[in-house]
């Protein structure tokens, strides 16, 4: 009796086999993977940041012959409502318009809020020779209204290895007395 012969066309075809099943097996956990990762971004959408203003105070407030000085000083809190992604900020400004001209305008530096934290920012803008168009005389009851933008740039990180950019934008309108500086109103 002769041993039995194996041919090689047989070893090809397992081993061609067990290549396709380690490959159909891997294409399954690539899926499930994408799916899993999906299903987290879908739930855990990363959320803009909120912009409040805090405090709103102008410590020097002068009209003469319709030519506007003073100082404002503001807080402003940058709260990130994502519960489990830090989110990191920069590019981000803060600018001063009186009577549709800008008057400056502050860069806000670059830095982290932690999951559900808050950060306060605080800003003061020193305004000097200002012309605005007050009608008829200086009087008791004239208003000056201003406008800031704030607007803030940034990215949430997901499982540190996704970046998805978040971003923005608030404006405010305040309403000063021009007799002592009060603030009025404000409109955000």
């Amino acid at each position: 009796m002769h041993p039995p012969h194996y041919s090689h066309r047989a070893t090809a075809t397992k081993s061609h086999s067990a290549l396709a099943s380690c490959l159909v097996a891997f294409l399954f956990l690539l899926i499930v993977s994408a799916a899993a990762l999906a299903v987290l971004f879908f739930l855990f959408k990363p959320k803009s940041p909120i912009i409040t203003l805090t405090s709103l105070h102008f410590p020097s407030f002068t009209l003469s012959h319709s030519t506007l000085n003073f100082t404002l000083s503001q807080f402003l809190s940058l709260h990130n409502p994502n519960r489990i992604f830090p989110f990191s900020h920069y590019d981000s400004t803060l600018l001063l318009f009186v009577s549709g001209t800008q008057l400056g305008s502050l860069f806000i530096p670059a830095g982290n809020v932690p999951a559900g934290g808050t950060q306060l920012i605080g800003a003061t803008f020193e305004v000097r020779g200002c012309e605005v168009g007050v009608g008829e005389g200086e009087g008791e009851g004239m208003v000056v209204e201003m406008e800031m933008r704030v607007k803030v740039n940034g990215k949430v990180r997901v499982l540190r290895v996704f970046a998805h950019r978040v971003g923005k934008e608030v404006r405010c309108w305040v309403s000063v007395g021009v007799a002592d500086g009060t603030v009025l109103g404000v409109r955000c």
